[in-house]
């Protein structure tokens, strides 16, 4: 499937979920945001063109298929909201490598990341949607916010409150967790 057809698709899944402010989330990505032509990573997974929406929709799959197989009982809107929506922290981050010596792309590390509002990744994402008039579950804000799971650089000392509240987090975490595995550098 081409990018287009991916923006389409994803696009679709987000207006099917009818949750209020969706409408201006998708308008805020499209018009303000690199999000479906930005990288996943700076080298590591899906950093290529595109690469984020990828990513996204590769963790929706992984925790539709997760919510299904544990029985978490997520609602589809919640799984596709907080699957294809974890990593809104990214957008407008990553910039071209340039090498100074050949004035090209670098094939190592194809992009820089520049984050100008470092506040955290789940915490950013989670600001990012609730700034555009996403209407979120308290569940879901967790969900998203703790999606790095031990990655995270606050987990430590929140983690018996997470688990208790929201394991689902966890479960995001490890959707996200094996797509990065499977996705390799420009997959």
């Amino acid at each position: 499937m081409n990018m287009k057809n991916k923006k389409v698709k994803f696009i679709e899944l987000l207006m099917g979920t009818e949750r209020e402010g969706i409408e201006d989330v998708i308008e805020y990505l499209e018009q303000k945001t690199d999000f479906f032509t930005a990288p996943a990573s700076t080298r590591f997974h899906l950093s290529c063109e595109g690469g984020l929406m990828q990513h996204s929709i590769n963790v929706y799959k992984n925790f539709k298929k997760i919510n299904l197989d544990v029985e978490l009982r997520l609602s589809k809107s919640t799984v596709i909201l907080c699957a294809l929506l974890h990593d809104v922290c990214k957008i407008n981050t990553y910039k071209d490598n340039i090498l100074k010596t050949t004035k090209k792309r670098s094939t190592t590390k194809p992009y820089n990341y520049y984050d100008s509002f470092p506040i955290g990744h789940g915490d950013k994402s989670v600001a990012i949607l609730l700034g555009c008039g996403l209407k979120l579950s308290e569940k879901e804000q967790m969900i998203i916010r703790w999606h790095m799971g031990p990655f995270d650089y606050n987990y430590k000392n929140y983690q018996n409150d997470v688990n208790k509240h929201c394991k689902e987090s966890q479960y995001l975490f490890i959707a996200d967790y094996l797509s990065t595995l499977g996705e390799g550098k420009n997959a």
